[in-house]
């Protein structure tokens, strides 16, 4: 798909998504409410 839809219903693969992100260095999903990983402590951005 070329256009990309404000939610995504059914995956949690995708980083850009609401609910939560993966850390880059540990790879944790982690809160999106959350701007640092719960497990290694690394910032989002």
């Amino acid at each position: 798909m070329t256009h990309r839809l404000p939610t995504v219903a059914g995956m949690s693969t995708s980083t850009t998504e609401r609910t939560t992100w993966i850390c880059d260095n540990c790879h944790a999903e982690t809160s999106a409410l959350r701007k640092r990983c719960t497990d290694c402590g690394t910032s989002r951005y």
